[in-house]
């Protein structure tokens, strides 16, 4: 069901874009500003390990987040699951049917 490749090319993606929205250059001055953060403070964080949990938490974002967007899913839970499908309306399987396939 999951695309691997696809899920750490994702988390990579929002590293990249961290590493463009924060850079001194286009906006990290002025959100150290705002935030009260000292650019001396700041070289003092261990890099590695914030980088190692901003890919965890984006990795883990990009698994949960089809189930909130993929329409499919929450017409089957909405019908408590896919054990149920059997006593669903008729409404579900016409949606299923029209849609089933289309993420």
């Amino acid at each position: 069901m999951f695309n691997f490749p696809i899920l750490i090319a994702s988390s990579c993606a929002s590293l990249l874009i961290g590493f463009v929205w924060y850079n001194p250059n286009v906006f990290g001055a002025v959100w150290m500003r705002e935030t009260g953060i000292v650019y001396d403070e700041a070289k003092k964080t261990n890099l590695t390990k914030m980088l190692l949990l901003h890919f965890i938490c984006a990795f883990l974002v990009s698994i949960v987040l089809p189930f909130l967007v993929i329409h499919q899913t929450g017409a089957t839970a909405m019908i408590g699951g896919a054990t149920e499908v059997s006593k669903a309306l008729p409404s579900y399987a016409n949606f299923m049917n029209d849609y089933g396939t289309h993420f």
